[in-house]
């Protein structure tokens, strides 16, 4: 099995199967016992199966990656267009997030919003009370002055992602997973931080078909702690078929 293992890895870029057999707690990750005890995580047979799941998800990826870009580079260009045309300025955002195993890599998007965001941020942070603690709590801004005009319509149906597709043909991201997240959220993670680097991150995954932000933060924890439990190709599948539905209905997306 485990040189099956080995020549599965020679084309899959996965990392080690053995992930699975791991959880967080407050102190420290520790293996769960092993097979023949009564809490036994997983047996032989469910490390065969992880292997073949992450090489499958792997196929999938690449599959689902490259089939978009060349079906949809018309309307990626046309929108590249737009963008520059609304707010002048570099057409990509490149912002460094946490992906499986705590690695950073840079995490690309079309950029929709202003280029002095930064600023704008740290200056309505320092005036609004109530921004700073919607941005405290959500890491978000419901009422965001940085975005453009046609960054407000990109993001409202999550266009502005399509990027990422380049990042899940390097092997940064999945199609299905939790979402990026930056290092100054993972504090929010606490000791769940382990079930999110787990995996890679995704796409799409249980937050965007779940309210996205209109849900809680620690709702969003527990949403990407049931992924990583409950990962599979037919779970990962279900999520890319309601992730058209709600993304048409843009509920909590802003």
């Amino acid at each position: 099995m485990l040189r099956e293992a080995g020549r599965l890895e020679e084309f899959f870029p996965v990392e080690s199967y053995l992930d699975y057999g791991y959880r967080a707690s407050p102190e420290m990750v520790e293996p769960f016992p092993g097979p023949g005890t009564p809490d036994a995580r997983f047996c032989a047979d469910e490390v065969t199966q992880s292997v073949f799941y992450v090489a499958a998800k792997r196929a999938f990826d690449i599959a689902f990656a490259a089939s978009f870009l060349v079906v949809a580079l018309p309307a990626l260009v046309l929108l590249a267009i737009i963008l520059q045309i609304d707010s002048p300025g570099p057409l990509l955002f490149i912002q460094q997030r946490v992906g499986k195993g705590g690695k950073m890599f840079g995490c690309i998007k079309f950029r929709t919003m202003h280029e002095n965001a930064e600023e704008l941020l740290a200056d309505i942070l320092a005036r609004c009370p109530d921004a700073r603690r919607e941005w405290e709590s959500h890491h978000k801004l419901r009422d965001d002055c940085r975005i453009s005009r046609c960054g407000k319509i990109v993001r409202k149906l999550s266009l502005d992602e399509l990027p990422q597709l380049f990042n899940i043909l390097r092997g940064e991201m999945s199609v299905v997973g939790p979402r990026p997240i930056v290092s100054a959220e993972i504090e929010k993670y606490g000791q769940f931080f382990a079930d999110y680097t787990a995996v890679k991150p995704g796409l799409t995954g249980l937050w965007q078909v779940s309210g996205r932000n209109d849900v809680s933060y620690d709702e969003r924890v527990q949403l990407d702690v049931k992924y990583r439990e409950r990962a599979s190709m037919l779970f990962d599948l279900n999520i890319v078929l309601r992730t058209v539905p709600a993304v048409v209905a843009s509920r909590g997306s802003y």
